[in-house]
């Protein structure tokens, strides 16, 4: 089998971080949107700067994936309360 349902999904790590299902797919169509226009604002430069942006938004990505892993942006749930 090639593919695999898992949480390990970007929208799904966006879910877990706190974010609503309207803001993950917001979240991603805004990084699409931005890579498109950094792509357009890069198309005439040499291939060397066009791969070591990317690789730098790339690193981007995955560093605040990783912070919102650790912090979740929902309000703790007291449950405590009665």
């Amino acid at each position: 089998m090639i593919f695999r349902a898992d949480s390990e999904h970007i929208h799904h790590r966006l879910l877990a971080a706190g974010l609503d299902h309207y803001q993950a797919v917001l979240a991603i169509y805004a990084l699409q949107g931005a890579l498109f226009v950094l792509a357009w604002w890069l198309r005439y430069e040499p291939d060397t700067a066009i791969v070591m942006v990317f690789a730098a938004v790339a690193a981007l990505v995955v560093v605040t994936l990783h912070i919102l892993s650790r912090f979740s942006l929902s309000q703790p749930h007291d449950r405590g309360a009665t």
